[in-house]
């Protein structure tokens, strides 16, 4: 008997040629970053093996890696490569799900932060493994739904969909795939304890990753899958849709039996500042708290054991920790929520107001979105 990966290689080597492509089109700074990764794998064959992450990070290095997050998402952290492009960069010859020791370590500390005294480090570790396990199982679902139908096609779907539609969009909230991607780790984490975490820390990402709220994940379905058959009109005929692929899409019938044979890896080496993104990063305090806070929205100080801001809108906002430098991504997407923002829509105000000089306090305030 085949296994996936011998049988998925059998159908992507019939394939037809895939549509041009305009290169100018291809967007997400994610691609270019991921193709130059050059770091140490270790092959996971049990959740144990990712105790060895347990180095402490740099206040430094903290800032970047939630600057990533902050630029692309829960794919900063960890990521995976179909095996449409095996032989292709990053780690040519290998495909499947790929973690960055870093990030275990980093969410492992935001846990028990979050839930102070509730688990034991190794629990923190695995925890964090599962929240990124969980979204990047989804896109090995999706790319094994891809193949079923290219075997019967013979078309490349895959690559024309991830060409068209999810390296010109990302991470806009039209790549639907992030969306689900997010769902199903969500709902996945529930039963190790982690949800309201994990629903906090998506709320903080960008685009298509947040956008997790009131969303039927049915309509996302078919919008989905009319993205993989009908690449950029669906996106000009939104919604436009197809609802008999909802059952089916990333959702085998024996998700036990596919999930052993999608490969997993642990990488090591790999800094986090490859993921920085010009002209996306978090804000300092003092920008916060002097520029965004007081000026865009006019808020007023209010005096007690921490430093408090009434904003615009009504809302009570506490000022981040003096003693950092930058402001942590949940305290950014906090206040940039509080304020009715989106963090897509705080980064266009702040290029609009020329870093909070133009035009402020603003006009009109809007309502929290918390």
């Amino acid at each position: 008997m085949k296994t996936f990966e011998e049988y998925a290689e059998g159908v992507i080597s019939g394939l037809s040629k895939p549509d041009d492509i305009n290169l100018d089109q291809l967007q997400s700074p994610l691609e270019g970053i991921l193709n130059d990764l050059n770091g140490h794998l270790i092959e996971l064959n049990d959740v144990s093996q990712v105790q060895r992450a347990e180095e402490i990070l740099e206040t430094q290095d903290i800032y970047e890696i939630e600057n990533g997050v902050l630029a692309s998402g829960i794919d900063s952290l960890a990521f995976y490569k179909s095996i449409h492009y095996k032989s292709a960069a990053p780690f040519k010859g290998k495909w499947g799900i790929f973690i960055f020791d870093h990030a275990l370590t980093y969410l492992s500390q935001e846990i028990s932060d979050f839930y102070p005294k509730k688990y034991t480090h190794s629990q923190c570790i695995e925890n964090s493994f599962w929240l990124l396990y969980f979204h990047e199982r989804f896109h090995f679902r999706f790319d094994c739904w891809v193949i079923s139908h290219e075997s019967a096609t013979s078309k490349p779907l895959y690559e024309n969909y991830r060409n068209s539609v999810y390296r010109t969009c990302h991470p806009s909230e039209l790549v639907y795939e992030e969306t689900l991607a997010n769902l199903h780790s969500l709902s996945s984490i529930a039963r190790y304890g982690i949800h309201e975490f994990a629903r906090q820390f998506m709320l903080s990402q960008p685009g298509a990753y947040s956008n997790i709220t009131g969303i039927n994940r049915d309509d996302f379905r078919s919008r989905l899958a009319a993205q993989l058959f009908h690449g950029r009109n669906q996106l000009l005929r939104n919604p436009f849709t197809l609802p008999e692929h909802n059952q089916y899409l990333a959702n085998p019938k024996n998700t036990a039996l596919l999930d052993k044979e999608c490969p997993l890896f642990l990488v090591q080496g790999i800094s986090a500042s490859r993921f920085v993104v010009p002209n996306i990063s978090l804000p300092t305090v003092s920008d916060i708290k002097d520029k965004y806070l007081k000026k865009y929205l006019n808020g007023k100080n209010i005096t007690t054991d921490h430093t408090y801001f009434k904003i615009d809108n009504g809302e009570k906002v506490k000022c981040p920790n003096p003693h950092n430098k930058n402001v942590k991504l949940k305290e950014f997407n906090n206040i940039v929520k509080k304020s009715g923002l989106t963090i897509k829509q705080y980064f266009e105000e702040k290029k609009n107001t020329r870093n909070w000089k133009k035009d402020v306090p603003r006009e009109t305030a809007k309502p929290s979105l918390l």
